[in-house]
C-alpha cells in the first residue's frame, strides 16, 4: 500500500512539473544601454593590445627526416595565452637523436 502511495505521489509530482503551466519570473528591462536592435552595449571599452615576445625552444627527434621546418607553439605565461609559428634554426646530433632548435615570435593579447 505504501509503495502504491509513493508511486502515486511521484506521478503527481511529474504531472505537476511537465503538464501544469510554468511561471516565468522575469521583467522587461527598459535601459538606455540597449540600442534599437535590442543589443546591449557598454560604455566601458577595453582595448586589445597585441604584444610579441621572442621564444626559442628545442625538440628532439629520432630521424632528421622527421624534423619539420616550422613548429606551431602555444604556452600560457604572464596571465595570457601566447602562440606563434617558430622556425627551424639548427639541428645538432645529440646521442642517438637529433636536437632541433626553433625560434621566433609569439603573439599574445591583453
Amino acid at each position: 500500500m505504501i509503495k502504491k502511495l509513493k508511486r502515486l505521489f511521484m506521478l503527481m509530482v511529474l504531472i505537476g512539473i511537465f503538464v501544469l503551466p510554468q511561471q516565468v519570473f522575469a521583467e522587461e528591462v527598459n535601459d538606455s544601454s540597449y540600442n534599437s536592435n535590442g543589443i546591449r552595449f557598454s560604455a566601458e571599452i577595453r582595448p586589445n593590445v597585441v604584444i610579441t615576445i621572442d621564444k626559442t625552444i628545442t625538440r628532439f627527434y629520432s630521424n632528421v627526416s622527421d624534423i619539420p621546418e616550422t613548429y606551431f607553439y602555444t604556452e600560457y605565461n604572464y596571465g595570457t595565452w601566447w602562440s606563434g609559428t617558430l622556425h627551424l634554426e639548427s639541428i645538432v646530433k645529440s646521442g642517438s637523436s637529433y636536437k632541433a632548435t626553433y625560434s621566433g615570435k609569439l603573439i599574445g593579447t591583453t
